[in-house]
């Protein structure tokens, strides 16, 4: 599968086989697969039901808060007894792996308030005319949020983002801002209508340029944060030509979190994207590909992602693109490498990572 065209054209592959995900961006009125469908998003219960010939998000109910159980005894000074009754210990629904990375993602996050930026500072957007308003709205929220996140994105230049739906309409707008070669676009699998499989970014080192394939008219928020976060997060990581002497899984993998960190900018909480890598989680990494070459297996990109988001929350952002930017530079890597960084060894790092993305989808 062609992954790169030139020297810095990045693609995205998004997983389609898979449900919506608990913490993907939902709205009511969006679309969404069939009838029945339910997905849990920042606080609310939405269902997916029919209203014509399509299928939407209803407007969601609240999802009921975990209670925590204490006791009196448990939060004052207790009396002495001879027999003294057991406290009941503090019960809580939510796993404390879990929240433990939860809360270290969280505490990444730059506190911003996105209403304040301006849509004049934060690139060029083209849109073809028939693209579904929801869409065009979402993309400037999300082009907000990678200006907001520009300490870690480090572009160039505010990106040139395009939403289209016919191949003439996005190479010609693409010709416009980046000499790189795209004709391979309308190409499979790379066609119009297979447009969440795919997104690509050109002219990163220079003049960031994106392209996101949309259908006609309907609303796929969803795609957005992972198409352009992701192609942008290429700029994050230190992309080079030595990339491809480096793990795919935590190349990959590092660049998606890069986009929910992007994406999460502006939110209390760190949002992560469900991306079945837990379905993953019986392959070793050093059997889903040590090169970022080959991209033959969706875990790659899956379980890379989570596994990448383990160390962020072990580690910190600004200091694992670090690690990755020393690794690009010296154009070579190690297990021992990882084991220095995060501290531990390598297997460990890898089944605690493995342990934390099963737990995460329960």
């Amino acid at each position: 599968m062609k992954k790169q065209v030139g020297s810095l054209i990045a693609i995205t592959l998004i997983a389609t086989c898979l449900s919506i995900p608990a913490n993907a961006a939902i709205k009511a009125g969006s679309t969404c697969k069939s009838k029945g469908q339910v997905s849990n998003y920042q606080g609310k219960k939405y269902t997916c039901i029919k209203s014509g010939k399509k299928f939407v998000w209803d407007k969601g109910v609240a999802i009921p808060k975990p209670v925590v159980q204490v006791t009196p005894e448990a939060s004052s000074t207790p009396t002495p007894s001879k027999n003294p009754s057991p406290t009941p210990t503090p019960t809580t629904t939510r796993d404390l792996i879990v929240s433990e990375i939860h809360n270290a993602l969280a505490r990444e996050l730059t506190n911003v308030n996105l209403v304040l930026i301006d849509d004049s500072v934060t690139g060029i957007l083209i849109v073809e005319s028939g693209i579904s308003q929801g869409n065009i709205n979402d993309t400037k929220l999300m082009m907000k949020k990678l200006f907001a996140a520009q300490a870690i994105m480090k572009l160039k230049k505010p990106p040139v983002v395009i939403l289209g739906f016919t191949e003439t309409f996005v190479k010609a707008e693409f010709s416009k801002y980046c000499s790189e070669n795209i004709s391979w676009v309308g190409t499979e699998p790379y066609t119009m209508d297979k447009y969440r499989n795919w997104a690509l970014a050109g002219c990163l080192d220079t003049n960031p340029t994106q392209i996101i394939p949309m259908p006609k008219g309907e609303v796929i928020t969803d795609h957005i944060p992972g198409a352009l976060g992701s192609d942008m997060g290429y700029v994050a990581i230190g992309k080079n030509a030595n990339t491809s002497k480096l793990p795919g899984w935590f190349v990959r993998g590092l660049k998606g979190v890069v986009a929910e960190y992007a994406n999460s900018i502006g939110s209390t909480e760190w949002l992560p994207i469900m991306n079945g890598s837990e379905k993953c989680a019986q392959f070793k990494l050093s059997e889903l590909s040590y090169s970022y070459e080959i991209n033959s297996n969706w875990c790659q990109t899956s379980l890379g992602q989570g596994v990448a988001r383990y160390m962020v929350a072990r580690k910190g952002l600004k200091q694992t693109l670090q690690f990755i930017n020393e690794m690009h530079a010296l154009g070579s890597w190690s297990e021992a490498d990882f084991e220095k960084f995060m501290g531990i060894p390598f297997s460990n790092m890898e089944s605690e990572a493995k342990d934390y993305v099963v737990r995460l989808a329960k």
